[in-house]
């Protein structure tokens, strides 16, 4: 294919791309004028209850409310239209008068449950992702809420598992929530750390009492959710120092775990642990390089002479990352042109550009 002809296809691409916006711009003003109707009408609704109605409610007005309520949130264009407004006209009545709402709302969502169980994977997992925002609002689950969530916890759609995971832990139950951490870890032989700090950090509740439930089963996880653990720690916890160099020192531990208690020590900073960041900063080699570039990070939070000669000589590596974290750990050191004057006046060019490289970086950020 010759340039003029990419470039015509191109030019082609682009003109349908255009076109065919045009086209769908009706269309979706028209969805975004029905998804605010929708909303107005869930608004109103939620105003005149929340106006007309205390702990003497009419007793026939409130049922009714409620019947028309979970008549409309079977279809999931009300749902999502509900819990947005829900969650945003809720606050201006005050904590009081949310607190009871949600509570007179928990039968709705859990009748709500049988219902959604028995659609499709792609409206069930709409109804999840609402009822996680519902319980990071404040409502309080009742045992037929837990128990779809904890269904949906071997749900073969990802993105349903997610949201029941994250939705659990957005309940703020310290104990429903390590439970649903022992049940992925045996449910799952692998799955993503990330996805799994991602649903810890959901938690509504107490964290340190999490974390150290956490803490109490993370020798019975598998690497998975023990690294999800750590990255949890270190994203939400100052008390670990102690135990994540255990977890660094001990050698059976997969060198993922090494890596995150190394990164802990280095947001949370612990004297111990400065001559064991400085041995491992000088495994420079082809298979521990990683430990030497991770150290290095960590480094820059434990200012001495012995930390600014190795990262020093660190500059010299030949690895690049390595290079570059340590060159980072000695800014954040504040250590000063004159300091690294030799560096900067060798014969290895590697490491004299990073220097100025970090150096130039600096005086830059404080003209700006």
């Amino acid at each position: 294919m010759t340039i003029e002809s990419t470039i015509i296809s191109f030019i082609t691409l682009c003109t349908c791309l255009v076109a065919a916006n045009i086209a769908l711009f009706p269309r979706r003003l028209n969805l975004d004028r029905e998804k605010a109707r929708k909303s107005r009408i869930q608004e109103k609704a939620l105003r005149m209850f929340m106006d007309s109605n205390t702990g003497n409610a009419d007793a026939v007005k409130a049922d009714a409310y409620w019947k028309r309520l979970r008549r409309r949130l079977r279809r999931p264009d009300m749902l999502m239209a509900y819990v947005e407004t829900a969650e945003r006209v809720l606050e201006e009545y005050g904590e009081e008068k949310k607190e009871w709402y949600l509570k007179l709302a928990v039968p709705v969502f859990s009748r709500l449950c049988s219902v959604y169980e028995k659609k499709s994977m792609t409206m069930m997992t709409c109804f999840v992702y609402v009822l996680g925002r519902m319980l990071c609002c404040g409502m309080e689950p009742d045992p037929r809420i837990w128990e779809f969530l904890y269904v949906r916890l071997r749900s073969e759609s990802l993105v349903c598992r997610q949201n029941a995971f994250s939705a659990i832990f957005s309940a703020g139950d310290a104990e429903k929530a390590v439970r649903a951490v022992l049940y992925m870890n045996r449910t799952y032989e692998t799955y993503n750390d990330k996805l799994i700090t991602e649903g810890m950090l959901r938690f509504e509740g107490e964290l340190q009492d999490l974390a150290e439930r956490l803490w109490k089963i993370y020798d019975g996880l598998n690497n998975d959710f023990k690294l999800a653990v750590l990255n949890f720690l270190r994203l939400s916890s100052d008390r670990y120092s102690d135990r994540m160099l255990a977890v660094l020192q001990d050698a059976t531990a997969d060198k993922e775990l090494h890596y995150a208690a190394i990164r802990y020590l280095g947001k949370y900073p612990d004297e111990a642990a400065r001559p064991v960041l400085l041995s491992l900063l000088e495994k420079d080699g082809r298979d521990t390089w990683v430990y030497a570039a991770v150290s290095a990070q960590a480094l820059g939070a434990y200012p001495g002479e012995d930390t600014f000669d190795a990262l020093k000589k660190a500059l010299f590596s030949p690895d690049w990352y390595l290079r570059l974290n340590a060159s980072a750990s000695l800014e954040r050191l504040g250590i000063d042109y004159l300091k690294l004057s030799d560096v900067i006046n060798s014969s290895d060019r590697y490491a004299r550009e990073m220097a100025q490289y970090r150096l130039e970086e600096t005086e830059s950020g404080a003209e700006g």
